[in-house]
């Protein structure tokens, strides 16, 4: 009998954009998507590539002992754009695009990852972050119901992409 959807465990693509000067990601991982996220692992690593072709000689490579259903690789189902997120708070306060929500979803995922502790007031603050995109693209209504302002979503965001930085390899 076939596995119910939602019960499936697939190897989805991940995409991160940092420079707010490319119009397309620089970095692509692998996420096994399931009960849950988990990025593909190398040495222990998060492992991180630059092109998008290498996606099955990588789970091949470094993922063959894990158990899936199905890949979706054939674009990026995931979506970090952290350029646009930080933007988004810091200059709009809008989350149009959902990329605040994303990118913080995204960094919690990875960051579980890392060996490096995070700060309970970091994830605090991202989680009522993406509790609130979930809802609603209006961050003003966050921030004059939180004690916490625009910055102090963009450090816990940074202090993230920190953790997973000493935590990747790029191969």
């Amino acid at each position: 009998m076939p596995k119910h959807p939602a019960d499936q465990v697939v190897w989805r693509l991940g995409a991160i954009r940092i420079d707010p000067d490319m119009d397309h990601p620089e970095l692509y991982c692998l996420i096994l998507e399931g009960a849950k996220d988990r990025p593909l692992l190398c040495d222990g690593r998060i492992l991180f590539f630059t092109e998008l072709d290498r996606a099955e000689e990588l789970i091949a490579k470094y993922g063959s002992d894990l158990p899936y259903d199905w890949k979706d690789l054939e674009k990026p189902f995931f979506h970090c754009d952290i350029a646009e997120a930080l933007h988004a708070l810091t200059e709009e306060q809008v989350d149009q695009n959902a990329s605040i929500l994303d990118a913080v979803n995204f960094l919690l995922d990875l960051v579980e990852c890392s060996p490096v502790p995070m700060p309970a007031s970091y994830k605090e603050i991202l989680f009522k972050t993406a509790d609130h995109c979930t809802f609603s693209k209006d961050m003003k209504a966050l921030f004059e119901q939180s004690p916490f302002a625009p910055m102090d979503v963009v450090n816990a965001m940074l202090w993230c992409i920190g953790a997973i930085v000493v935590s990747a390899t790029i191969v």
